[in-house]
């Protein structure tokens, strides 16, 4: 997995005060690259568990900092969805899914405009 470079100028939040961020947003500030609870080991785990392949349709909800689309895009899926509700998150997150099976969009997980039974795997 490539490095995700943190500039702090460009994150979700990066006009807020500190006191006025959502607690995520500050730990990436901080340097926090991977902002799912039990850090890269326990992604890493949850990943390895889904067993994502090139036959499955994958959304993930909050992508964030990319750093999990990142290791889902390794494995090559037939499709990715990523969906976050903040508008700098989703242009980061997109930056990284650029090829042409993937798509981020900005939004909420009600917003992801997916038909029913149409991912294989959700995280």
């Amino acid at each position: 997995m490539a490095n995700v470079t943190v500039e702090t100028d460009h994150l979700p939040g990066h006009s807020l005060e500190a006191d006025r961020v959502p607690g995520h947003w500050l730990l990436a500030r901080l340097g926090k690259t991977v902002l799912r609870p039990g850090g890269r080991q326990l992604t890493e785990s949850l990943l390895a568990e889904l067993d994502v392949a090139g036959s499955d349709d994958v959304l993930e909800l909050a992508p964030g900092l990319g750093s999990t689309t990142e290791l889902l895009l390794e494995r090559a899926p037939a499709s990715y969805t990523g969906v976050d509700r903040d508008p700098d998150a989703a242009a980061r997150v997109g930056a990284l899914a650029n090829t042409a099976n993937a798509r981020v969009i900005q939004g909420t997980a009600a917003e992801t405009g997916l038909g029913d039974g149409s991912v294989s795997v959700a995280l």
